[in-house]
């Protein structure tokens, strides 16, 4: 019985030694095909450095690199372009949003009407806003003569006026001092003034005539019931005359071609003075029946725009240009500095 019971005691054991060998031998396959992935998983990567299983290719041997950007000679052309576009376009903007202009020259050049006189701040009389001609100052008016005088006398221009973009840049002084200075070289000369919305030159000149333009063309008087002659100044003025309530109508009637006819046969030069361009459309009607306007522009008063929309206007109604006239009062030292009042300061 001993023996028996020892033979079953080691056929127990050799099968538990079997199971156990079984056992292991499959965590040791297991273990291997884990082991397997993994190498697959790394050759497949090449991520693992130093592993057994790394491959290694060389696909070129190693040599000195070539530079190839920044390239100076594609970054300074490119620099020189961008920089000419930027100076280019913030130019432009300048110019957009700049309010007004800075010299003649500049102002020559956007309106292309030339500028053919400065005037600076005057010492007026005391009523009639003439300056005296022994001040240096009237001498901006005798170059202003002399540019329109063959003209005068040639009788190509036998009237003339003078508008601007808006009201106070000085275009009747403009015109009253432009009268007085032909007047000055014994010329007939008459100042028609043709603004009967906003009248002044009855008061400035201090006439004692009631009758006015106003008078005439609605047929209340003629001409030599309103003509009377400027205190010292040795012209002949017909102010606008008492208010009416159509003054676009009167200036596009029969009767004030026939009194431009007229005052053309008696005078050697007749001036018409008109309100601002851009305000009223008398200024229009009257440069549309002489023989040439004065574009007066005040640049200290008169934005960019407005002066550009003022020749403009002028230009599509077929208006026949004389020149630009800068009234620099206020205005900057370069607008000043023209040449005949450096000369006399």
């Amino acid at each position: 019985k001993a023996r028996v019971k020892l033979a079953e005691q080691q056929a127990r054991n050799l099968v538990d030694f079997e199971l156990r060998d079984e056992m292991l031998r499959s965590r040791i396959d297991r273990d291997k095909l884990i082991l397997e992935g993994i190498t697959e998983e790394i050759r497949r990567l090449d991520v693992a450095q130093g592993a057994d299983t790394m491959l290694h290719e060389v696909l070129e041997s190693p040599r000195t690199g070539v530079k190839v950007w920044p390239l100076p000679a594609i970054c300074y052309s490119a620099g020189l372009v961008l920089g000419l576009m930027i100076g280019m376009f913030l130019g432009l903007v300048n110019d957009q949003l700049r309010p007004g202009f800075n010299d003649g020259a500049e102002l020559d050049a956007a309106i292309g009407v030339p500028v053919i006189g400065y005037v600076r701040k005057l010492p007026f009389r005391r009523v009639a806003g003439l300056v005296p001609t022994q001040k240096h100052q009237s001498e901006a008016f005798r170059v202003l003569r002399t540019i329109l005088l063959n003209e005068v006398r040639s009788g190509r221009l036998t009237s003339l006026t003078a508008t601007s973009a808006s009201a106070g840049d000085g275009k009747s002084t403009v015109l009253l001092n432009l009268a007085a200075s032909f007047a000055d070289l014994g010329m007939s000369v008459v100042f028609v003034e043709a603004d009967m919305r906003r009248p002044q030159v009855r008061k400035r000149m201090n006439l004692a005539v009631r009758n006015g333009l106003s008078e005439i063309l609605e047929g209340k008087c003629d001409a030599d019931e309103a003509l009377c002659v400027a205190e010292k100044s040795g012209f002949s003025v017909i102010h606008a005359g008492g208010p009416t309530r159509k003054p676009s109508e009167l200036l596009e009637s029969e009767a004030f071609d026939s009194l431009l006819a007229e005052l053309r046969r008696r005078f050697m030069l007749v001036i018409v003075d008109v309100g601002p361009v851009l305000s009223v459309c008398d200024s229009l009607v009257v440069s549309g029946k002489v023989d040439g306007t004065l574009f007066v522009v005040r640049p200290s008063r008169d934005s960019r725009e407005q002066i550009l929309g003022a020749v403009e206007t002028l230009r599509a109604a077929d208006v026949r240009l004389l020149g630009t006239v800068v009234n620099t009062f206020g205005s900057s030292a370069k607008f000043e500095a023209s040449r005949y009042q450096n000369y006399l300061s």
